[in-house]
């Protein structure tokens, strides 16, 4: 077959030689196969590791000024794609964006469903009208280990989609969802969750917690608490403040949680409360070994909070942590003394951990404050400064 984007002609009837040779001959052809792909806006990618492996990747499709591709060479191209994720077990991937796929959903979903070789599913962006094929993809694909979901409408459909994935699945290792929120009670989505018992990284938009019932939310965090499998927690907060119930239920599950190793918490509004649930499972986490928090925390001066203690605590909690080894903070403070303030507390107690702060700053004077504090403290090369957001 010959491509409408090269002069180059390939054998279709190819068959996949990953098992015997333990390189697929797609290795070696890989800029002519994404020419074929080209016009259908895909392309392969090779996979770092030690097994030679392959991704399928939706990218912009091509526009140009005097030319664009033709129904047909789209579908050349797709028919392309079809032939090699049915006869190539070295596909073990699909990056997919939803937007743009509509002129072939249909073939091409179908084509997709039931592979036992894709492990690894990253669906990006579409809307409702996507949901129906998002979902029997889904809920095809027996074998899967990675679900990523970079999509913020969230349909009762999806909603029982993922559900029932996270009830059946005996592979699925990692699931994230950081940025999903569904429509209306997500109680059947959270109640599945903690009935999970196979995920060993979590990623969790507050949204899901918020929308479910307090039944729900409890047992979530009776999951957190007693997960014999959880190693990395991500729970995005969309710059909500962390005054209601559930960051407070998941933080009480997280300190008793003996597997969690990483944790990241961001865009979340720290309130008091939050900030000394925060301070405590720095302290007293046993097995945390990393933590990341990015936030906007309020200037603590014009809090209610006792200004010593609030500034104190983190720096105090970080000391005397004996497990974390990293740990990357966003803060913003309103003036150089509040700096001063906390990095007294965070340099004068010995530690061992890497500490990584990314600082906000609302003009240039309080950047030179700041870096005049910075010269006057001895910080070695385990504290490392950097400004702007994470």
């Amino acid at each position: 077959m010959q491509g409408d984007f090269t002069a180059t002609s390939i054998d279709c009837s190819m068959p996949c030689a990953a098992a015997e040779q333990h390189m697929c001959d797609l290795f070696h052809q890989l800029a002519t196969w994404n020419m074929f792909l080209f016009p259908a806006g895909l392309q392969l990618r090779e996979i770092s590791g030690v097994i030679p492996q392959l991704s399928l990747v939706t990218t912009s499709k091509p526009q140009f000024a005097e030319f664009s591709p033709s129904p047909e060479c789209m579908q050349k191209a797709l028919k392309t794609a079809q032939w090699i994720l049915k006869s190539h077990q070295c596909i073990v991937a699909l990056d997919l964006s939803l937007e743009g796929l509509e002129t072939w959903e249909d073939t091409f979903f179908e084509d997709l469903k039931g592979s036992s070789s894709v492990k690894y599913l990253k669906i990006k962006g579409g809307d409702s009208t996507c949901s129906g094929y998002m979902c029997g993809l889904v809920l095809s694909l027996k074998h899967l280990e990675e679900l990523d979901i970079e999509t913020e409408g969230g349909t009762s459909q999806l909603q029982s989609a993922l559900s029932s994935l996270l009830g059946f699945s005996v592979t699925l290792k990692v699931f994230r969802s950081q940025r999903l929120k569904v429509h209306g009670d997500s109680s059947m989505l959270l109640g599945a969750l903690s009935a999970n018992a196979t995920l060993n990284e979590l990623s969790l938009n507050e949204g899901i917690l918020s929308r479910a019932g307090e039944e729900c939310c409890e047992a979530f965090a009776k999951y957190l608490e007693n997960s014999a499998t959880l190693a990395t927690f991500n729970y995005s907060g969309d710059h909500v403040p962390t005054s209601g119930r559930t960051f407070s239920s998941v933080i009480g599950g997280l300190l008793k949680n003996k597997t969690n190793r990483n944790l990241s918490l961001t865009e979340f509004i720290l309130d008091c409360e939050s900030n000394h649930l925060i301070s405590i499972l720095l302290e007293t986490g046993e097995f945390l070994h990393c933590f990341k928090i990015t936030t906007e925390l309020p200037n603590f001066v014009a809090r209610c909070c006792d200004q010593q203690e609030n500034h104190s605590s983190w720096p105090t909690a970080l000391a005397r942590s004996k497990a974390l080894q990293e740990v990357t903070l966003s803060m913003r403070f309103c003036d150089a003394a509040d700096w001063r303030f906390f990095l007294d507390g965070l340099t004068s107690n010995a530690s061992t951990m890497k500490v990584i702060v990314h600082a906000g700053f609302d003009s240039p004077d309080e950047l030179a404050d700041v870096c005049k504090v910075l010269q006057q403290r001895c910080l070695d090369g385990s504290f490392i400064f950097r400004i702007g957001a994470c």
